[in-house]
């Protein structure tokens, strides 16, 4: 019990709160575990909304249409997912889809809660804006990279923001579909993935893609 809460302790909600105090932080939240298996889909679900935080185990965000599914984002341990379906009076589903990469374990909050734990403790509170105004500044990059930037930039930018550590799993992506995304030719795709190599940036190992040289990525982007 004391590793868990240690594990709930690191996540920027509950960060300023006291190891004693936390048991009672998670009751105003509504906080309660969630375990999924590989493969499993976690968004979207039937039930009410929710904030999800990782405390073990990764997943991956995609959008998913009825001709493609492109892949968006991966996401591991201290990582926040589903602030998109919160707070929202219009009742749109949620917009991407979120499945478990491999076992894990979530905090699952429900917006109820979440809302009391907020109410309850401002230092949170300001932590969450933080986190949303990071996701924001996400969202601007990313329609940065698919509208003016030069298509090397954009492959490094959808490296860096898809890499697992500093390894990309391209076996479980569409490469089609994430060319389509990027708004490139598959062909220029698998072009730039090789000057990449050869530059020392990245190297391929079968499905994998590992990053060398972050910098170089970086100054791309």
């Amino acid at each position: 019990m004391e590793a868990f809460y240690k594990q709930i302790g690191t996540l920027f909600l509950f960060e300023n709160i006291p190891p004693p105090q936390l048991p009672d932080a998670l009751k105003t939240a509504e906080a309660v575990l969630l375990r999924c298996r590989a493969g499993e889909v976690i968004l979207p679900r039937g039930d009410a909304p929710a904030l999800f935080c990782i405390l073990e185990g990764a997943v991956s965000v995609s959008r998913c249409t009825a001709h493609r599914t492109m892949p968006l984002n991966r996401l591991g341990p201290g990582d926040v997912f589903g602030a998109a379906q919160l707070f929202c009076e219009s009742g749109e589903p949620f917009p991407t889809t979120v499945k478990a990469t491999r076992q894990s374990v979530l905090l699952c909050i429900p917006e109820a809660g979440l809302r009391a734990y907020l109410r309850s403790n401002v230092p949170a509170a300001l932590a969450y804006i933080s986190y949303l105004s990071c996701k924001i500044r996400f969202l601007n990059r990313k329609l940065d990279a698919c509208s003016g930037r030069d298509a090397e930039g954009k492959v490094a930018l959808c490296l860096l923001r898809l890499s697992e550590g500093d390894t990309v799993s391209t076996g479980t992506l569409n490469m089609k579909a994430l060319a389509a995304s990027l708004d490139i030719g598959r062909a220029s795709l698998y072009r730039i993935l090789s000057r990449l190599e050869q530059a020392g940036a990245i190297t391929r190992e079968k499905d994998l893609v590992h990053i060398q040289n972050k910098t170089y990525l970086e100054r791309l982007v």
